[in-house]
């Protein structure tokens, strides 16, 4: 039993999956196999359960994206007043105008 432990212990510090990624997958093993898990399953649960977690981190930030481009943006006056106050800066910075 040792060595088995030791065996399944390296394999999950290869894969980088911690205490709560191991439960989990265990669970989802357990969900769809009447015998105990191989670290196989485990490792595939705990593959696949990742790979749903950054789709959906993934596609929460499209949603996000998507939704900051629906955003109006300025208006045609405020982009008219915008220019002009940059050219009175650029005017201030050459010279060419009195700060007031």
């Amino acid at each position: 039993m040792t060595f088995l432990a030791t065996e399944f212990f390296q394999d999950l510090i290869e894969e980088g999956i911690g205490a709560e990624e191991f439960d989990a997958a265990v669970k989802l093993v357990n969900r769809s196999n009447r015998f105990f898990p191989v670290m196989a399953d485990i490792l595939e649960a705990a593959r696949t359960a990742r790979a749903d977690r950054r789709q959906k981190q993934i596609q929460a930030a499209q949603e996000r994206q998507r939704l900051q481009l629906m955003e109006p943006g300025p208006t045609e006056e405020e982009i008219q007043q915008g220019l002009k106050h940059i050219w009175e800066i650029k005017a201030m910075l050459s010279g060419k105008m009195e700060m007031p």
